[in-house]
């Protein structure tokens, strides 16, 4: 849905929120539902003990198997990415670490993308979803919360207050409403001037490479599960 003025937090108090949105110097906005680790915590444990799915049916030689999935949630509807990925047995910790966020990366764009593409594309707030300026950067700071936790990632940000991220939101609320970031990059605005720049991404959240498909790991094709239909929630 992207960020909304009621649900805008103080940076004092964002560490430990599980919803809402702060305003930070060096990530622009962060979501901090996004920056849950939820899921991204099952698929690093999987990975580093090698642990098949206990669904899976593929068997091969020094490989393993598992599945990492993002879910959405409209009113009483839920919908989501799920895929299944080849990963190979023995690799070391930096290696696995790699593994992890080049299957995040990976889900997380198919994700986006899904809220993106019809039917999806009809309801209003969905769509505005995709690809909001803060999805990723926030995505980003659940994954390393699950993968290096232990570290205060919205402090180290650098959030501001409420007074001040108000006065941002403010001078650019027809901006925020329909910017879109396909980057890492974080988007930042300040009271002085017309637009958002794109800033660096902080070293803090740098420090693991994404491995691409191909030997270390591979989505199996065909085999992934994309949900496009709404369910209900149960």
């Amino acid at each position: 849905m992207g960020v909304t003025k009621e649900d805008i937090k103080d940076g004092s108090e964002a560490e430990f929120l599980k919803n809402g949105y702060v305003y930070t110097k060096l990530c622009g906005w962060i979501d901090l539902g996004h920056a849950i680790p939820g899921e991204t915590r099952d698929l690093w444990r999987k990975i580093q003990n090698e642990q098949d799915d206990d669904f899976n049916t593929w068997e091969e030689p020094g490989y393993f198997f598992t599945s990492y999935g993002q879910l959405m949630r409209h009113k009483k509807l839920s919908a989501g990415v799920r895929v299944a990925y080849r990963i190979k047995k023995g690799l070391g910790l930096k290696e696995k670490k790699s593994v992890t966020l080049g299957i995040f990366l990976d889900v997380s764009g198919r994700f986006e993308t899904l809220q993106g593409s019809w039917p999806f594309c009809w309801l209003e707030q969905v769509k505005e979803s995709s690809y909001s300026l803060e999805d990723l950067i926030s995505n980003l700071i659940g994954f390393y919360r699950a993968v290096e936790p232990g570290r205060r990632y919205i402090e180290m940000s650098q959030p501001v207050t409420k007074k001040e991220a108000l006065e941002i939101y403010e001078r650019h609320k027809s901006t925020i409403a329909i910017l879109k970031n396909h980057s890492l990059r974080p988007l930042l605005f300040h009271l002085g001037t017309e637009g958002p720049m794109y800033g660096t991404l902080p070293l803090f959240l740098n420090t693991i490479r994404p491995a691409k498909p191909g030997e270390l790991y591979g989505p199996l094709q065909g085999d992934f599960d994309v949900e496009k239909v709404l369910k209900p929630i149960v």
